[in-house]
């Protein structure tokens, strides 16, 4: 799902991003986007060589830019707990018309909006958030979802090899493509900042995500529910800009990241596999640039 990915890069981004922001950026978070006490806001721009969506695969050609940006909000922060909402929108440009109708604006492939709320209490995260998705080139339908997540910080047992991990549970509320699905989510991520062991400035993110199908989410040929649908291991670097061009007078606080994740498809479930050669694996790159204020 869009929104753990874009998660999983920008705090790994903000690790590295935390150290090298700039007085006058620091003063900013400080106090809040525009001025608005715990306010905060994220960009992203990325380039992927395939758009894998849960391990369907969705477009394996031409350029696939996919920007996006939040806003988040600190409602409540006591010793405690900590209770923020965010809302936010992504995209998925093409340079060939993925599926698009004749009149649809063909290289607008996707358009999402999400929403939700955030807990904090101890060592456990919630997030109950609403996805919408939608498709300006007419590829698709429009799919709305619920969705939960639960995350678990296990930093204080394992230290620097802390795996973050967590369950994300998906429920469509309306589908007009057909039935309304159920999906279930398990990863986690190890995560490696190299500026105090080996003064490289630069940190590296190793995400590992499984997918599986609770109501119908994944099919065989034969229309019979497939529970496993797709594994995923990758390994992101992360740099801050104003580290690689050496000042921060133009670049300021954004970050540079890029990488590759491997996909292992379940290849008896009916559209994951590659429908010309049948290829379980899938390898993407992917490189972009993110900033959080």
């Amino acid at each position: 799902m869009k929104t753990s990915k874009l998660t999983r890069l920008f705090s790994t981004a903000a690790v590295l991003a935390a150290a090298t922001v700039p007085a006058a950026a620091q003063e900013e978070a400080d106090t809040g986007v525009f001025g608005v006490e715990g306010l905060g806001a994220s960009v992203s721009l990325d380039v992927v060589s395939q758009y894998i969506f849960r391990g369907y695969e969705l477009e394996d050609e031409g350029l696939i830019f996919q920007p996006g940006a939040s806003l988040s909000l600190g409602l409540t922060d006591t010793e405690d707990f900590t209770v923020g909402a965010y809302v936010g929108a992504w995209q998925s440009l093409h340079s060939t018309p993925t599926g698009a109708g004749g009149d649809s604006p063909g290289s607008w492939f996707e358009s999402d909006l999400y929403a939700g709320v955030t807990l904090e209490a101890g060592y456990f995260s919630f997030d109950l958030g609403y996805i919408g998705y939608f498709y300006p080139s007419d590829a698709f339908s429009e799919i709305h979802e619920i969705v939960l997540t639960v995350g678990f910080d296990d930093s204080e047992f394992l230290g620097d090899w802390a795996f973050s991990p967590y369950i994300m549970y998906a429920q469509e509320i309306e589908n007009d493509n057909g039935d309304e699905n159920a999906y279930l989510e398990i990863g986690g991520e190890l995560g490696f900042d190299l500026q105090e062991e080996f003064d490289l400035p630069f940190s590296v993110a190793l995400p590992v995500v499984a997918g599986f199908s609770i109501d119908t989410y994944y099919l065989d040929a034969t229309g019979s529910e497939e529970f496993f649908g797709f594994l995923s291991v990758g390994a992101i670097g992360t740099i801050s800009m104003s580290e690689l061009v050496g000042t921060e007078d133009f670049v300021g606080a954004w970050d540079l990241y890029g990488g590759v994740t491997l996909f292992l498809l379940n290849a008896e479930a009916a559209g994951l596999k590659d429908g010309t050669d049948n290829d379980s694996f899938n390898v993407v790159g992917s490189i972009g640039l993110s900033r959080e204020w």
